[in-house]
């Protein structure tokens, strides 16, 4: 037995606001999303491309650790550490 899909009351909201001044939920969203887009495409969010490359920066340092040899790892992280101090 299918049940009825329950419906976000946040969208709920914004489907009625939008039908009261005359405006589409679909196309506000494709607007609200390609203005997103555009934005991060040419570079005015700076949170957003700050945090990316951060995320891809631990990603890439998990993947350069996770290849070292386990013995290499402790060798090369006591030298790293004994370097900066």
């Amino acid at each position: 037995m299918a049940g009825k899909r329950k419906e976000n009351p946040v969208k709920e909201a914004v489907e009625k606001i939008l039908k009261k001044n005359g405006h589409n939920y679909n196309d506000w969203k494709k607007e609200v999303i390609n203005k997103r887009k555009l934005e991060v495409m040419s570079g005015e969010d700076k949170e957003w491309t700050e945090s990316t490359v951060q995320e891809a920066s631990f990603e890439l340092i998990m993947e350069e650790i996770n290849k070292e040899p386990r013995d290499n790892q402790e060798s090369s992280f006591k030298g790293k550490f004994e370097k900066q101090n």
